[in-house]
């Protein structure tokens, strides 16, 4: 079941923008940046950041997660925290021309906080977030 950025379940701190000006959140400013935001792979409603210590915030109650992303470079790009605690750094593995495409299963969620947050300046961009709950 993906969740959706304009989800109100999901709580936005710092700076992030939209990439589809048709999608609505209050929030969030419109995206601002079009070469990016064309990459091949952002569905409607991805957003984007490149503001280090930005987060997104959402409670599950998925046994697991799948997170999507892009980023502009190939530095470790985010942190994902649980409940608070710092549980992984995910980098980027694969690429797309100039941008790196990720997608990574988070397991240990059920009923918990997930936190994703940024970890530099670096352009990122979250494409989906999937909960998974039959295993």
């Amino acid at each position: 079941e993906y969740i959706y950025v304009t989800n109100p379940k999901i709580a936005y701190n710092g700076k992030w923008y939209l990439c589809n000006k048709d999608m609505t959140r209050q929030d969030l400013p419109d995206a601002i940046l079009p070469k990016f935001f064309q990459h091949p792979y952002c569905p409607e409603g991805g957003v984007y950041t490149n503001v280090a210590d930005s987060t997104m915030s959402f409670k599950t109650s998925a046994s697991e997660i799948f997170i999507s992303y892009v980023s502009g470079s190939a530095t470790s790009d985010m942190v994902i925290l649980i409940d608070g605690k710092e549980t992984q750094t995910l980098s980027t593995t694969s690429s797309y021309t100039n941008m790196n495409y990720v997608s990574k299963g988070i397991s240990g969620v059920k009923g918990k906080t997930v936190t994703i947050k940024s970890k530099s300046n670096a352009p990122l961009k979250i494409l989906a977030i999937i909960e998974r709950y039959n295993q």
